[in-house]
């Protein structure tokens, strides 16, 4: 099943990640907000058709760079070289490792590149917002508070990690 989602078309990742984030939608406009069923799923739709037209083809651009970058491993050695970006050993095989040297790198430009304005969106406007309803509204928006607050800190944490992880795949073993 992986393997298929892995070549999956941008269409396909359009109707996953959009009905995702439609259901996860629509029950939080349910519970958070005073309003029907039929407005929160009607409400849920939009925001996925949305999200799903954005999130599939951004999807199927990232998989294409992720597999340049990786040299085109099989998709088992593409699983352990993406798996040990982030955590575990360093892989004992060659190419492999500078497959994932490769894909860390790639990590932390595409990443870099967004750092900033994600920062100021996430921690800053988002949860701004979030706290705000939090203290006037329900204490429901707490758990989207939290959540952004979340991303805030991977912004600060995971450059410097990603940059460890290169010197440590770098090495020799």
């Amino acid at each position: 099943m992986r393997e298929r989602l892995q070549n999956a078309p941008w269409w396909v990742m359009s109707l996953i990640t959009g009905l995702s984030f439609a259901s996860v939608t629509a029950v939080l406009n349910h519970f958070l907000q005073p309003a029907s069923w039929t407005a929160a799923i009607v409400g849920g739709l939009l925001g996925g058709v949305i999200f799903g037209a954005i999130m599939g083809p951004w999807a199927v651009r990232q998989r294409r760079h992720a597999v340049a970058a990786s040299g085109d491993l099989p998709f088992q050695a593409l699983r352990i070289a993406s798996r040990a970006v982030m955590r575990g050993p360093v892989p004992l095989d060659p190419e492999i490792r500078q497959a994932t040297v490769r894909l860390t790198r790639l990590q932390l430009k595409q990443y870099s590149r967004g750092r900033l304005w994600l920062g100021a969106f996430f921690v800053g406007a988002l949860n701004v917002l979030y706290g705000f309803l939090a203290l006037t509204e329900s204490p429901w928006w707490w758990i989207p508070f939290a959540i952004f607050l979340g991303f805030g800190v991977l912004n600060v944490v995971l450059p410097r990690h990603l940059r460890r992880r290169i010197e440590m795949l770098s090495q020799e073993p």
